[in-house]
């Protein structure tokens, strides 16, 4: 890899806002250890240094790599996870839904996000659908996002869902 080499003196992140901008709830914790990494493949060397193309400076907190305190990170990113919950606070489920027109496809996602919505709305939220990044040929898909602390609750309805014939034909 080029971050091997040890005569490297000088390294740049280019549009780094396209990495911490990402849907991603893990953008910023990626984000740091890319910066991380690269400082301390840098320090190899006194005169080195890293530029990072940023448009909003607030969008990254530079006192973090600057202070090399990857503790300090790890301790705001897990209360960042625990306000907007997050794992490890919560249980994350991608519900990827597949059918073989888009109208099924849509029906489908609007039953199973309506179920969640009215049945565990005290235990789950759930976000979506979005577009799936992959589309087939003969089908069309799409997923929601779970969010829960109750897996319990979490696997009963999975297992609800397993079971209805009207799901499985997809």
């Amino acid at each position: 890899s080029a971050l091997e080499a040890k005569d490297i003196t000088l390294g740049a992140i280019l549009d780094g806002d396209s990495q911490l901008t990402s849907p991603d709830f893990r953008a910023n914790e990626h984000f740091t250890q890319i910066l991380f990494n690269f400082m301390g493949r840098l320090k190899r060397n006194k005169d080195s240094k890293l530029f990072v193309q940023l448009k909003g400076k607030e969008l990254f907190d530079f006192s973090i790599l600057k202070g090399n305190d990857y503790a300090r990170f790890a301790k705001q990113e897990l209360e960042f996870r625990k306000e907007f919950f997050y794992p490890p606070y919560t249980k994350l489920i991608k519900l990827v839904i597949i059918a073989k027109t888009k109208k099924d496809l849509d029906n489908y996602t609007k039953i199973i996000k309506d179920s969640i919505e009215t049945a565990y709305s005290s235990c789950m939220q759930v976000q979506g659908p979005m577009r799936s990044g992959r589309q087939q040929d003969k089908s069309f898909e799409q997923y929601l996002l779970i969010k829960t602390k109750d897996e319990s609750r979490l696997k009963g309805f999975l297992k609800t869902l397993n079971e209805n014939k009207n799901f499985k034909k997809i």
